[in-house]
This record gives C-alpha cells, structure tokens and sequence, in this order.
C-alpha cells in the first residue's frame, strides 16, 4: 500500500470534544495535502449518522470514558448531549484503522486508562518517557505532541503582547463558575487588570459567557481558539490560577510557568526548562507512514 492509496481510498474521521478536542491542526494538514477528513468537535456538531466507505478515526479524547459517565458528570443538555465515548465511535463505525492522540500533556493516558488502548491501534505520543507497558497494547508511535506543530500561528499583535507581558491560563473553569464567575476571578487575581495580564479560557461550555463578562469589566481576553502551546512558546512566561497541562506544556518548551495562589501573593514558580529546541514539532510525516504501513499489514 502507498500513501497515495491512503489519501484516494479512506477518510480520516477527527473527533473529540471542547478543549478535549485537539486535532485542528492534523485536520489542516491533511486538508491541504488533499486527504478527505470529517472533523467532529462534539461541543459544535454532533457526529455524523453514517460514514461511507473505509476511513480512520483520531481521537484526542479520555479513551476510558463512557458516554453514559459523562453526561451523569456533565448533564444530558446541549451541548453535553452529543458527546460520544471513543469505544463507542468505534463500534458505531467499525474504522479501519484507530488512533489516538492525547490533548492533555500533563498525564496524556490516566493509569485506569491503560487498558482501553488495546482498542487502539496507534498511539501518537509526545516526545519524552513513554509508559513501556503502553506497547503491549498498542503500536507506540512517538509523534511529538500535537499541539506544538509548526503551523499554529499567532497575529503579530498577539504575539508582541504575551512576549512583552505573560499570559495567564485559566482552567478548573466548572468550580470557579460555581464560585463567583468574573468577579470571583478578578477579586482572587486583582493584577489581571492591574497589570493588563492577557487571559486564555478553555474552550468549554460556558466560557463565552464569562468572557464576555470578564470583558465588561476591563480584562483582556483572548479568543479561546487560539492555540495554547503557540500562546505559551510566544510568551516569556506564563502564569496559571491551579496545575495542570499548561505547566507541562511550559516545561516541555522551555518556558517559566508560575502557578497563582489567589491574589498573586505567593505565587510559586514551576521552573525554568531546557530551550524548547529540545522539542520537536509534531511528526505528521510519520503518523501518517505508520497509519499506512498498519493497512498494508491488514490487506
């Protein structure tokens, strides 16, 4: 089988949900080099009822995860609803080829997950330690890590503004809504205005509220579609309200990442790493030789 089979004779079906869908790139890499891709971000569209013809399903979500756990998490409202679990997407479309590829650097597969990637053919894993149990599972194939890619490109004035000032990423967006929204966030963090910090929401239900909110009241939000890693490799440091992938993606390129404590008295640095030309771009050449090679050995 060659490459050209690969780009005539199957789509590449890309799924996942809000900031757990994290393909957008692959999705326009394989655009411009003329494959046929379906791209399902769960929290815009739901997925398709049928796929005609072969194809190959990527998936950056949590691969333990049922639909039925996450909507007795989540609810069963929109957009919450058309969220479907990756076993299930694989049952449902029965692809020919499988794989998965993590949107969270910090822990890419959760330990009661490891046994889920026998569903998978193909894990595309960041550069760095790799779990050696992961191969008795699946074909291990070390990709880099999708989100820094080389195509993700930030507008001048964006970029000139996190070199020049941070950016500060908020996450564990659910408990800070319960816990005030807006006006909880700029009382615990008061130099967001007082020092005109940038600030990244993910993308999640509910995040266009609060930053329309945030914004009434003079912070500076930048869109949540930006690509975090660019964010993050343009920025001189960056600054997060709790740990989490952010900091692991700051450590993975090089760049100090300083965990807040709630009006930024005691914030406490995660360090400074290695220049980030320890860290390649993702390997998209080579997913897509491994997905071949996987489908020639299947014919």
């Amino acid at each position: 089988m060659s490459i050209d089979s690969l780009r005539s004779g199957y789509q590449f079906l890309l799924c996942g949900f809000g900031c757990e869908y994290s393909l957008t790139a692959l999705a326009r890499y394989l655009g411009n080099d003329g494959y046929k891709v379906i791209t399902v971000d769960m929290q815009e569209t739901p997925l398709p009822a049928v796929i005609d013809g072969p194809h190959i399903l990527v998936t950056s979500q949590h691969p333990a995860c049922s639909s039925q756990v996450f909507q007795a998490h989540w609810g069963e409202d929109f957009p919450f609803n058309q969220y479907v679990a990756p076993l299930e997407i694989m049952q449902r479309f029965r692809p020919a080829c499988s794989v998965f590829i993590p949107h969270d650097l910090e822990m890419p597969i959760r330990p009661e997950e490891l046994i889920y990637m026998n569903a998978f053919d193909l894990y595309g894993a960041p550069a760095g330690p790799v779990n050696p149990a992961l191969r008795h599972y699946c074909k291990v194939i070390e990709t880099g890590w999708i989100k820094h890619n080389g195509l993700d490109r930030l507008a001048p004035d964006v970029e000139a503004m996190v070199a020049e000032r941070g950016v500060i990423f908020i996450n564990q967006i659910v408990q800070l809504m319960r816990s005030g929204g807006a006006s909880y966030l700029l009382a615990s963090y008061p130099q967001i205005l007082a020092k005109g910090l940038p600030l990244k929401l993910p993308e999640w239900p509910g995040c266009d509220s609060l930053a329309a909110e945030l914004v009434a009241r003079g912070a500076h939000v930048l869109p949540a579609s930006l690509s975090s890693t660019a964010l993050i490799a343009s920025s001189r440091s960056v600054f997060v309200n709790s740990p989490g992938s952010v900091v692991a993606e700051a450590r993975y390129l090089g760049v100090q990442a300083v965990i807040l404590d709630p009006d930024m008295q005691n914030p406490s640095g995660a360090g400074e790493f290695a220049s980030n030309a320890a860290a390649p771009p993702f390997n998209f050449p080579l997913l897509l030789e491994s997905i071949d090679q996987l489908l020639g050995a299947h014919r």
